[in-house]
């Protein structure tokens, strides 16, 4: 799932050169410095001869942190982190050889949050409630259409729909200033008139009243920055009604800037809204949730602008849609009819393809649900305050109602590569599941190979740029073990960086980009263990490589047989050759007694007495 989105590459490197000297500590050439909590920049000082030492601090202390902190040299750098939102001055102090101390301020650094989409959680714990914690969220009031502010607990968010309302699109306006839009209605922000706080529908226009600056923990209105959002009272102010669910919320005030920890926010690293498991520029099929239709067009003639509806299953251009990213993280849709570019256009609640304008109107959000349930893997499009879904015509329209009509899944349209690597060096290789992965994948249009005692380092390469990769041998929790012709360890893939082990050639999936594994649309991970957690850690391989954009993963987690596994294997085979999705496949094998695979939170399910995890989009097919 995504992460709390931090730039994580070094920003435009800024140098601030310092000319110091024990009697003046004079500063000279110094410019201040923007960058985005997360990124880094250099600060540089030159100092006489017999300098012990240079120590670097800020005021106030935490909005920055400094590597390379206590330096033992003449002329030296320091890498400046952006670590809190907020203003940070920053200082030198320069000790000779003689122990002498010579303070200067080098300059100011102001660190900014990044644009994007973000749970707002508050950092006061209530002990009475399970979980402790409480977000900011903007919450439907049954009453009307307009939204209500409220505070409302992470682990109630009710079904998948109603977690939308904890989102919020944090937009930094410049000047440190930012503005709050409700993920659910991006019209709708966070407001405070002087005397209350509310959410407020805006035009295109962000009143000062709207306005925000985020100092640390703290976030300040505008129009008083003296004062800061706040809990009115650590005692829950009423309840919320969602079906049959009872939640508490509080009310919230601008109150006095302190210390107590319901007056301060973090902007939590838990985010549900991820747009991974796409990637720029590919072509995909894009089917319904609901009805397992294809998202089309109405007409075949290269018109002006045509409606949009879905279909059945067909593999014509005109079911096909590119998907490009845009420079403000939205996407357009592109459908492939003919040599014209053919944009999804908005007109009202209704979808067409129009002439590309690069408008507004033409650029949507996309992002996968990561929420545990049937509907994991698949995708929300997005306009504004509205979702693309499907009405019982089958046109694509608007809706303000997310519901499974609502959800789609991506599938790839060109085949790539298959991959399936296995271990075994006892026996001759005469194994019908052998032969039979390449026979059923060539057929299908896929490269595949099959890789009998290859090394970790090619396995890892693999995983990355394969359609399907297939590992066949020797797990245990968070890892893949890898073996030579004569049986020896060949490296391992390892879930995480944090797990220690003394073998060499380790390779990590969260070393791989964060949507390094878009093109994946299936990984199956056949070994002891791999769906379990690690023990030190709670590192699980499963997740890692899902969290990098795979569309499905699954793992063990058991130990297995050969029998086990040869006996799903062979069942998976025969059912993907048949044309069935990954959630048809799994019911076939239900069928002949090998249990469906269970997801985490649920009871356990044997699978020949061989339970397995997995996560993603079951929707998935190959064809």
């Amino acid at each position: 799932m995504k992460k709390l989105k931090f730039i994580s590459v070094f920003a435009a490197v800024v140098f601030m050169t310092l000319i110091l000297a024990i009697s003046s500590s004079a500063a000279t050439g110094l410019s201040d410095s923007t960058i985005y909590v997360g990124a880094t920049t250099t600060a540089s000082v030159d100092v006489l001869s017999g300098t012990a030492s240079v120590t670097w601090s800020c005021i106030p202390s935490g909005i920055v942190s400094f590597e390379n902190n206590s330096l033992g040299s003449y002329s030296c750098t320091v890498n400046v982190r952006g670590n809190l939102p907020g203003n940070a001055t920053i200082r030198a102090v320069v000790t000779d050889a003689y122990g002498n101390t010579s303070t200067t301020t080098v300059g100011t650094i102001t660190v900014v949050l990044e644009d994007g989409i973000y749970r707002i959680r508050n950092n006061y714990t209530d002990q009475n409630f399970t979980g402790g914690t409480y977000y900011l969220r903007a919450q439907q009031d049954a009453s009307s259409s307009s939204l209500m502010l409220a505070q409302h607990s992470q682990n109630n968010f009710g079904d998948v729909i109603n977690k939308i309302y904890n989102n919020w699109r944090i937009v930094h306006l410049g000047g440190g200033e930012y503005v709050f839009r409700s993920f659910a209605k991006e019209n709708q922000v966070l407001n405070y008139t002087g005397t209350a706080v509310s959410i407020e529908t805006i035009s295109s226009t962000v009143p000062d009243s709207a306005k925000w600056i985020i100092e640390g923990y703290n976030i300040k209105p505008k129009n008083n920055t003296t004062k800061c959002l706040g809990l009115a009272s650590t005692s829950p102010s009423g309840t919320i009604y969602e079906g049959s669910l009872v939640y508490n919320y509080f009310n919230l005030q601008v109150g006095m800037i302190g210390d107590m920890a319901f007056e301060k926010w973090t902007f939590s690293d838990d985010v549900a809204i991820s747009e991974l498991g796409l990637t720029d520029n590919a072509k995909y099929y894009i089917m319904n949730a609901n009805s397992k239709r294809y998202m089309s067009l109405a007409s075949t003639t290269e018109a002006t602008s045509i409606a949009i509806c879905t279909l059945a299953k067909s593999t014509e251009n005109y079911y096909q849609w590119t998907v490009q990213k845009q420079n403000d993280s939205k996407y357009q849709l592109i459908n492939n009819i003919g040599s014209a570019t053919k944009v999804m256009t908005v007109f009202g609640t209704s979808l067409y393809t129009f002439n590309d304008t690069n408008s507004s109107n033409q650029m949507f959000v996309i992002y996968r649900n990561d929420e545990p349930g049937d509907y994991q893997g698949l995708y929300f499009i997005k306009y504004g305050q509205y979702y693309v879904a499907e009405n019982s015509s089958h046109n694509v329209y608007l809706t303000t109602t997310p519901t499974t009509d609502a959800l789609w899944s991506f599938m790839a349209v060109d085949k790539g590569s298959t991959s399936m690597y296995y271990f075994k060096y006892s026996l001759t290789d005469t194994g019908y599941k052998i032969s039979k992965y390449t026979t059923v994948f060539t057929n299908l249009g896929y490269n595949s190979g099959l890789y009998k005692n290859f090394s970790a380092s090619d396995g890892f390469n693999s995983l990355k740029v394969d359609d399907i990769f297939v590992f066949s041998g020797h797990g245990n929790a968070g890892l893949l073990a890898f073996k030579d012709d004569n049986g020896n360890h060949n490296g391992y893939i390892l879930a995480d960086s944090g797990m220690n082990r003394p073998q060499e050639s380790l390779f990590y999936a969260n070393n791989i980009n964060e949507n390094g594994l878009s093109n994946a649309r299936c990984v199956l991970l056949m070994g002891c263990y791999t769906g379990v957690d690690t023990t030190i850690g709670g590192y699980n391989l499963v997740d890692k490589i899902y969290d990098r954009g795979a569309h499905f993963v699954l793992g063990m987690t058991e130990e297995m047989t050969d029998s086990a596994m040869n006996n799903f294997y062979l069942e998976f085979l025969a059912r993907i050759e048949e044309g069935k999705s990954i959630e048809e496949v799994f019911s076939s094998i239900e069928n002949r007694n090998i249990h469906f695979p269970v997801k985490r939170g649920e009871d356990t399910v044997i699978l020949y007495e061989l339970p397995a995890y997995y996560l993603g989009d079951v929707i998935q097919n190959f064809e």
